[in-house]
């Protein structure tokens, strides 16, 4: 994956982690009442561990970013690829499932404990470089999939619905379905699903929220198709971020693999960014993150290339289970301070600012 494309004899690190903002396990009462009803939730570290970030959740995070610099002083800062909304189970309940209803981020923190100040410290983080937000879309959530699971009352769906949970994974149930989390996936059984107004208030959300607009965007599941890409090249977006493959959706329901480089530009002229280094402790507590990550970017820098590290929220967070937490922020810092003193001229750099380099020809 690091042949082709950009390269830069200077080492960059940066950071992609997605799906801040998304409610994901709603509380430990309703992690517990979906075990007590029978679903396997081990089967999926993102159901049994995620959950919608709480300011402690993002305090010890910032704690360990800002305890590592480089030898210029640099602190390592994070890509956070952000949702705006979530389903409004109550407005979506009242209309007997027949609507949707989006739930913007504000509005969803206040109905949480320790989660009326993280818009704030997302904006400290900013400030502080350590945080850099950039969009993901507008709820991780698969719209017409599940609404009609809901409207056909599929059992499972139906009573995480009730928990105020919608995202189940495909391996946590009985139910034989695609996935509800891949948003873009437009082969989702050819239902007419507005993306374009779906995006737009995306966008517009995220400016509104954070104070800047989104220059880059990472599709959810890595699903999304050429429709897509010009709706986000209309709204400014020239950055699409992914993994070495690109799920392309079919009007059957299958997704063709699609392979991208570092710097590669489609006809719009937006630039793929490619993801060439892994950090997800919490899908295997029994590997050593530290050691594999750093191997990955050795390699990176051997092609000369910077080396994106792929890591998700769920890695960082301790709503649900605090020892989540503390044990993979322990690994976390470990991963930095390895960085740094290996390479201590190492520059650590957002998605949006690797994409204006690679734009700029710099190297």
């Amino acid at each position: 994956m690091n042949a082709r494309g950009w390269r830069s004899n200077r080492k960059i690190v940066v950071m992609e982690s997605d799906d801040w903002g998304a409610v994901r396990m709603a509380s430990r009462e309703a992690k517990a009442k979906l075990l007590d009803f029978g679903l396997d939730l081990a089967k999926c570290h993102y159901t049994s561990l995620d959950a919608l970030e709480s300011e402690r959740d993002l305090s010890a995070l910032f704690e360990v970013l800002a305890s590592v610099q480089n030898a210029r002083g640099q602190h390592p800062k994070m890509t956070a690829n952000v949702l705006v909304a979530n389903p409004d189970f109550d407005k979506i309940k009242a209309a007997n499932f027949q609507a949707y209803f989006p739930e913007y981020l504000p509005d969803t923190l206040q109905k949480y404990p320790e989660h009326a100040g993280v818009l704030d410290m997302w904006k400290e983080g900013v400030e502080r470089n350590i945080f850099r937000p950039q969009l993901h879309g507008r709820e991780h959530l698969n719209v017409a999939r599940w609404m009609s699971a809901l409207q056909s009352d599929s059992k499972d769906t139906r009573f995480a619905f009730d928990l105020g949970v919608f995202a189940l994974s495909t391996t946590v149930t009985s139910e034989k379905r695609a996935s509800y989390m891949a948003a873009f996936d437009t082969g989702a059984g050819g239902q007419s699903v507005d993306y374009r107004g779906i995006l737009e208030d995306a966008a517009g959300a995220f400016e509104r929220l954070l104070g800047y607009p989104s220059r880059s965007f990472i599709a959810p599941n890595y699903v999304w198709n050429e429709e897509i890409e010009a709706i986000l090249q209309q709204l400014g977006i020239r950055y699409l971020q992914g993994g070495r493959v690109q799920q392309y959706p079919d009007q059957a329901g299958g997704k063709a693999p699609v392979a991208h480089y570092l710097g590669q530009r489609n006809s719009l002229g937006q630039i793929y960014l490619l993801r060439n280094s892994h950090f997800e402790p919490s899908s295997n507590p029994n590997k050593n993150w530290v050691d594999s990550c750093l191997r990955e970017v050795e390699v990176a820098f051997r092609w000369k290339k910077p080396a994106v590290i792929s890591t998700h929220r769920v890695n960082f967070i301790g709503f649900i289970e605090p020892s989540n937490r503390e044990a993979n922020l322990q690994t976390f810092r470990e991963l930095l301070k390895q960085i740094v003193q290996r390479w201590p001229e190492v520059e650590f750099l957002s998605s949006d600012e690797l994409g204006q380099a690679i734009e700029n020809h710099e190297h």
